[in-house]
Order: structure tokens, then C-alpha cells, then sequence
């Protein structure tokens, strides 16, 4: 069985680099299918769940090439609107290729998505926000099967603040007639990396980062090509700025972003007085030693 062991007593130093953000990397691998131009992405983790992600595209017909951690992804070759149940059920995220899939072709077939289990995660979120764009949803104990004629815009609340359903339901929403509402809408960073991709394509997404997010929705699939950067990834962030305080040591992160996606983290460190110097013109974090 593969082992990790830590030998402790020593002081954490060093620099290291920070990835991009997983809970970016699959959304906005997702969003690749709302248009038929290409799109270049930046800084993506090389882990298992993107490369699921990526043969999920391929199956779908989407022609993806990587150079290091710069992935591009061609979705005018996309044939077919239905995930593969062996890959879907690998990966929850999976999930949230639903809301491009409307969004191109008015149709989705999805199995139930399989992956990480932490605590109740229902998809209900998800699929009550489809049905208040206007599509139906039928479920054949395998397959998850979405249709519809033509979304229209909605105001809805969502019962739930789902990261995950915002971001499918913004998907979604470019190109329903009209405007739409969520109101109780997720507010993490990377929703707001997402909308940037969705605003580069040439979509109308405001709101973004606060509890109400709007769109409005386009008649036709975008044909921009666009490139973006994939924010720094928090958690990596934060378990490299423990560990280097709990053996005293000092470490250097680089890549870590604006300071605005670092007050949660910043706010933190001033509350246990631990010393640490940020420079936002470098995006870079160094955790000192602390008494």
C-alpha cells in the first residue's frame, strides 16, 4: 500500500509555487462549450479530476491539447449532448457540463454524477434551476434526460447558496430569452473567474461575487475565442501557510493572487499575530517565523 512518511522536528523553508484553483479548473473547462471558438486556459492542476474532465470533452467531441499547464480546448467538433456514464459517474463534477449542454443544444443526458461524497450533496439544486429556465427533466433510474424548446429567463432563489449550482445555472442561462435572477447566489472567487471566461465570450454576466447575479441571456452560442488565467487555489494556499507555522519555519508562496482572494486568509493570520509579508505587485506570500 502506498505510504507517505513524515519524519517532524524541522522547520518548514522553502518557495514554492502555488496551482490553480480545481473548483476553477472543471467549471471553466466546462464553459469551453459555450462557444465554437477556442478556448486557451492558464495555470490548470494537473490532477486527476482534469484529466477526467478532459476525457469527458473528448468524448463529447471536443478536441483538447495540452502544453505544460496551458490547456486549449476546440468545442466546434462537439457532436453529441450525452456523458459517458463510466466517465460521469468518476467525476461529480461532471455535473456542471449540464448547463453548456442546455445552453448549446437544448438537450442533456447525464448519469447520476459519481466522485468525492462529502455529506448530503443532492443535485435538486441543479435541476430545480433547469426547470425554472423551462427545461424538463426525466429520470430513467440510469440516465438523467433534459430537454427543452427554447429556455426562457427566470428570477429564482436558490434554497441552497450551491457553488456548483450557481455556476451551472449561469452556464445555462447565456443563451435563455431574457433575463435571469439568482438571488442567494454562491459568492466564492471562482465564480467571479468564471464569469469573466463567460464575459470574454462576449456573453452579459453582472453581479457576479455577490449574493444576486444576473444574466442576460444571448440568441445565439458565441464564436469568441478567449483565454484566461485559473485563480490561485486557496486550500493549497492556506495548508502551506499552517504547516509553515506550525514547525516555525518560513516559506515563500508565489502565485497567490490579489489581495481581495486573500483577506479570508490575511484576516486570520492578523488574529493569531503571526507574522507574514504580502506583496500584491508580486502575488506573493512569505509566512516568518513566529514567537
Amino acid at each position: 500500500m502506498p505510504q507517505f512518511r513524515i519524519t517532524g522536528g524541522r522547520q518548514l523553508r522553502g518557495e514554492v509555487t502555488i496551482s490553480g484553483r480545481k473548483n476553477a479548473a472543471l467549471k471553466l473547462l466546462a464553459a469551453s462549450l459555450l462557444t465554437t471558438g477556442t478556448t486557451k486556459l492558464h495555470r490548470v492542476p494537473l490532477i486527476g479530476d482534469v484529466f477526467v474532465m478532459v476525457d469527458i470533452l473528448r468524448a463529447l467531441g471536443a478536441t483538447v491539447t495540452q502544453d505544460g499547464e496551458t490547456f486549449t480546448i476546440d468545442a466546434s467538433t462537439v457532436a453529441t449532448s450525452e456523458i459517458p456514464y463510466d466517465l460521469g459517474r468518476k467525476l461529480r463534477a461532471s455535473l456542471v457540463l449540464v448547463g453548456p449542454l442546455l445552453a448549446r443544444s437544448g438537450v442533456a443526458h447525464f448519469p447520476h454524477p459519481g466522485g468525492c461524497v462529502i455529506g448530503k450533496r443532492s443535485i435538486d439544486p441543479h435541476l430545480d434551476g433547469f426547470r425554472k429556465l423551462g427545461a424538463q427533466v426525466d429520470f430513467d433510474n440510469t440516465y438523467y434526460h433534459l430537454t427543452t424548446t427554447g429556455m426562457q429567463g427566470s428570477q429564482m432563489y436558490l434554497q441552497e447558496k450551491s457553488v456548483t449550482a450557481t455556476e451551472n445555472i449561469m452556464m445555462a442561462a447565456v443563451r435563455a430569452a431574457g433575463e435571469t435572477h439568482i438571488i442567494n447566489a454562491a459568492e466564492e472567487e471562482h465564480i467571479t473567474n468564471l464569469a469573466d471566461l463567460l464575459r470574454a465570450y462576449g456573453y452579459n454576466v453582472s453581479g457576479d461575487g455577490t449574493s444576486q447575479v444576473k444574466v442576460v441571456g444571448s440568441g445565439e452560442l458565441a464564436s469568441k475565442d478567449a483565454e484566461i488565467t485559473i485563480i490561485p487555489d486557496e486550500i493549497e494556499i492556506g495548508t502551506f501557510v499552517v504547516a509553515a507555522l506550525v514547525t516555525k519555519g518560513e516559506v515563500t508562496l508565489r502565485g497567490v493572487g490579489k489581495r481581495f482572494g486573500l483577506l479570508p486568509l490575511l484576516a486570520k493570520l492578523d488574529d493569531f499575530k503571526a507574522q507574514y509579508t504580502y506583496s500584491e505587485a508580486e502575488e506573493t506570500l512569505t509566512v516568518h517565523p513566529s514567537p
